[in-house]
């Protein structure tokens, strides 16, 4: 097995050096990815979806008022076997969102709000369908609480329909090529 030396910092200053295996300078690297890469159960694909969904809403907004029509505003759908989803910007006094709801096929919708400028922050609401409208089971801040459930359940959701939304049928990106990155 192959040994490397690292020089490493203590808290007081001094440095020294030690001999760790490369099996554990792998697993060591590999632990702190997952701990910088994921905060509140979003993953740096999802959150670069978030915002080229939220570059995506800029340029068809301003499409869309360079129409003329007051009255239209965006709704993105997109369908699966089991899921129909609808993709909505939000605009708050002090931040820009987007609000994705999945309805399935059992009755119920789960609700996802996310900040456009920084997907981390986003609150999620499982509710059930009632004749009357809908009636709030389960929510979820992520700035507050901590459930892994929902933030895999959210993190997944994000990477299967943002990504669907911003692909054609043809398999092209319907962002614009200044994007690209």
């Amino acid at each position: 097995m192959k040994t490397n030396i690292v020089s490493q910092t203590s808290m007081t200053g001094k440095s020294y050096t030690s001999v760790i295996s490369k099996k554990r300078l792998v697993e060591d690297f590999a632990n702190k990815s997952m701990e910088q890469f994921s905060e509140h159960g979003i993953t740096l694909k999802a959150e670069e979806l978030v915002k080229k969904v939220g570059y995506l809403i800029g340029e068809d907004w301003t499409k869309l008022r360079k129409s003329g029509n007051p009255m239209d505003t965006l709704v993105y759908r997109v369908a699966d076997n089991d899921n129909f989803v609808t993709i909505k910007p939000v605009y708050h006094q002090f931040k820009n969102s987007i609000l994705m709801e999945i309805e399935d096929n059992n009755n119920h919708i789960d609700r996802i709000l996310i900040n456009r400028q920084k997907p981390s922050d986003y609150t999620y609401e499982r509710a059930v369908i009632t004749p009357y409208g809908s009636a709030s089971g389960k929510t979820y801040n992520s700035q507050k609480d901590n459930d892994s459930k929902i933030e895999t359940r959210v993190n997944d959701y994000i990477t299967k329909y943002f990504d669907k939304l911003l692909t054609n049928d043809d398999g092209t990106s319907k962002l614009s090529k200044k994007y690209h990155r």
